[in-house]
């Protein structure tokens, strides 16, 4: 599988200069203290844009990029995901589709919630990448 610094080169996204300097600026513990990956070190740099990492992760990791800010988002569907555990994790579900609850996530580091989506609900789950804001903007208009 490629990886996400060569698919943003290729995407012509970021220089290979540039990734230089992210992986450079990622492995040392003085410019990273928070240990932050890849992505999230061209997003901190200004290289790309939230949007634009995403969609490069959608690519790589073959997950749909969802715009929650232009979605209508199913009440039923949000309602199978508890408050607490949306927000704790950022994700919320927004849609049913053939049987399969769609949750938007930021972060492919969190995909572990998705086992216990699907234990929670019941149903098969499908990931959607979104930005984080569109993602804590959902989240307010549901449970507020």
């Amino acid at each position: 599988m490629i990886s996400i610094g060569q698919l943003l080169v290729e995407s012509g996204l970021i220089t290979p200069q540039e990734l230089d300097t992210a992986l450079a600026k990622q492995n040392n513990a003085d410019e990273n203290p928070e240990r932050l990956k890849l992505g999230d070190m061209v997003l901190k740099l200004g290289y790309v844009s939230e949007t634009q990492l995403l969609h490069a992760l959608s690519t790589r990791l073959n997950i749909p990029f969802g715009d929650l800010a232009s979605a209508k988002i199913d009440s039923e569907a949000a309602g199978k995901i508890p408050q607490n555990i949306a927000r704790e994790h950022e994700c919320v579900a927004f849609a049913i589709v053939s049987g399969r609850l769609q949750v938007a996530i930021n972060d492919p580091d969190k995909f572990v919630i998705l086992d216990e989506l699907k234990e929670l609900t019941g149903m098969e789950i499908q990931p959607v990448l979104a930005a984080r804001a569109s993602i804590l903007n959902a989240i307010d208009k549901i449970y507020t």
